[in-house]
């Protein structure tokens, strides 16, 4: 569970479209199976056709509603966390989060032959929703695992940047070119959406064969002995 300090980390953002928000960054996605859907709906009762046609055409249009239904699903997700209320705001160390959550989901890298390090030297405070914040790197790391190829080790750290606390996670994918879409791509999203909320910076890219996450918060005065969770 623990590492060496992490390197610098050179991030190339990915092509996705930098400055486009979660619900944009869907509601483009969603655009592509429904215009699919009106064109080959169209086409279908342009004429006559033998009834494997329609019968393929049927088979495809569901397959694009599903798309549709899954990317709806998401953008529901992302407006919720966008629209949250924090009942609980507090002033906590963030680098005690991070590994308390790399202990929960330690057993899930496990059996998948994978090795969690995680780097946290200091204490390092930020003010905000701790749960919010929990479940945001809960999401990303749990589809981090789903991501990664497998006998390999993720790393986790945080660090002290230009007066923020950054968290970075770094693994290396299983396939070169995810599906954009997949249920682990769009638990990505629901996290970026999620930390954003809560006040910080998300962005991903990549470095090498090695992918990565960095997500930021504004540090926070160490408080007095005792004051902090």
């Amino acid at each position: 569970m623990t590492g060496t300090a992490p390197q610098p980390a050179v991030v190339r953002p990915q092509a996705s479209g930098p400055g486009r928000g979660p619900v944009e960054h869907l509601l483009h996605a969603l655009n592509q199976p429904l215009t699919g859907l009106q064109c080959s709906m169209e086409l279908a009762i342009a004429g006559p056709h033998p009834a494997a046609y329609y019968l393929r055409t049927l088979e495809e249009g569901l397959e694009l509603v599903s798309r549709a239904r899954v990317l709806v699903g998401a953008l529901r997700q992302v407006v919720d966390v966008q629209d949250a209320t924090f009942r609980e705001v507090s002033l906590f160390r963030i680098d005690r989060l991070l590994r308390e959550i790399g202990s929960e989901l330690e057993p899930v890298a496990l059996s998948k032959g994978m090795a969690l390090q995680v780097f946290a030297a200091v204490p390092l405070f930020v003010h905000g929703s701790r749960s919010h914040m929990s479940n945001s790197l809960l999401r990303l790391l749990d589809s981090v695992l789903a991501l990664a190829v497998e006998n390999k080790a993720i790393h986790l750290s945080v660090t002290a940047e230009d007066g923020k606390a950054c968290v970075m996670i770094s693994w290396t994918p299983a396939s070169a070119s995810s599906t954009a879409f997949s249920t682990p791509e769009l638990g990505m999203l629901i996290s970026r959406a999620a930390w954003e909320r809560a006040g910080g910076t998300w962005a991903r890219g990549s470095s090498g064969e090695n992918h990565t996450c960095i997500l930021c918060m504004a540090l926070a005065p160490s408080p007095q002995p005792g004051r902090a969770k």
